[in-house]
């Protein structure tokens, strides 16, 4: 988050696969969900469409059973 807020983009890409890499061994599914969620800030700033990482962090908010629209916004805020 601290290359994109820098505006290195490229650099914050290459650093969020690297995380989604870790979370996805580790098995832990909410951070990959997180991970996700900032990757498609980053698609909104590089002038992508967000919607699919967005859509796809969600999902996984709700294969966890956190099912509400407030709790899962809250679960994917930016730590």
């Amino acid at each position: 988050m601290l290359l994109r807020d820098q505006g290195n983009l490229a650099g914050a890409g290459t650093a969020l696969s690297a995380s989604q890499a870790i979370f996805e061994t580790l098995g832990d599914t909410l951070w990959k969900a997180r991970v996700l969620f900032s990757k498609a800030m980053l698609d909104e700033l590089r002038g992508e469409d967000p919607e699919p990482a967005m859509r796809e962090a969600r999902a996984i908010c709700r294969r966890q059973g956190i099912t509400s629209g407030e709790t899962i916004a809250s679960a994917l805020r930016e730590w």
